[in-house]
């Protein structure tokens, strides 16, 4: 029996399109909210968590969910500080950062984990 392996590049980029094209489409919260939620506590940090190669997924999940918390806690205090605090805004710049590490395990050839 083998293990089946995530594709996360492929599963980072699309909830990085999907999230914010809900949340700026208004869709309805009870879609929005888990979409949102789960692409925040994974996605920016799935983004490279598998370049480090760790191999315990365990280990990978835990790891990206404390980098994601990480950087979108960066990303919304860097927009306030700059006085452009704006949640779909912050959203986009997660999402463009996730698919940007989406981009960098596909250059890298980094397995599916």
């Amino acid at each position: 029996m083998s293990v089946r392996r995530v594709p996360w590049a492929a599963v980072v980029a699309v909830a990085a399109v999907v999230a914010p094209a809900l949340a700026l489409a208004g869709a309805p919260a009870a879609v929005r909210l888990p979409v949102v939620l789960v692409f925040l506590l994974l996605g920016p940090g799935m983004a490279f968590v598998p370049l480090l190669d760790l191999g315990d997924p365990v280990a990978e999940l835990t790891v990206a969910v404390g980098i994601s918390l990480a950087v979108d806690l960066a990303v919304a205090l860097a927009m306030l500080y700059a006085g452009a605090w704006s949640p779909p805004a912050t959203l986009v710049v997660l999402a463009a950062f996730a698919l940007g590490g989406a981009a960098l395990q596909r250059v890298k050839g980094v397995r599916a984990a």
